[in-house]
């Protein structure tokens, strides 16, 4: 293991990001009516996320494998008094 310092920033890995003026999501993500000069972009200091319509991401949250699982583990809730012991 190296015992030697670290100097932070000098023999980090270089991460390459989004220029700065990059919108942080598109105008097809926001609230209706809002307009594209209200959106956050890369280099500010603050993002205002308030614009950011949320229903999408809702939808995308929601795992489908959960749905799926709950038909099986009720089927074999129903049929576990049925299997020899």
């Amino acid at each position: 293991m190296n015992r030697a310092p670290h100097r932070l920033g000098h023999d980090a890995a270089r991460v390459a990001g989004p220029d700065p003026g990059t919108v942080v999501f598109p105008l097809e993500r926001a609230r209706p009516g809002t307009r594209d000069t209200d959106l956050p972009i890369f280099g500010d200091l603050r993002w205002q996320l308030a614009a950011l319509d949320h229903g999408e991401s809702g939808k995308a949250l929601k795992p489908a494998a959960h749905v799926s699982g709950v038909g099986v583990l009720r089927s074999l809730a129903v049929r576990a008094p049925d299997l020899p012991a």
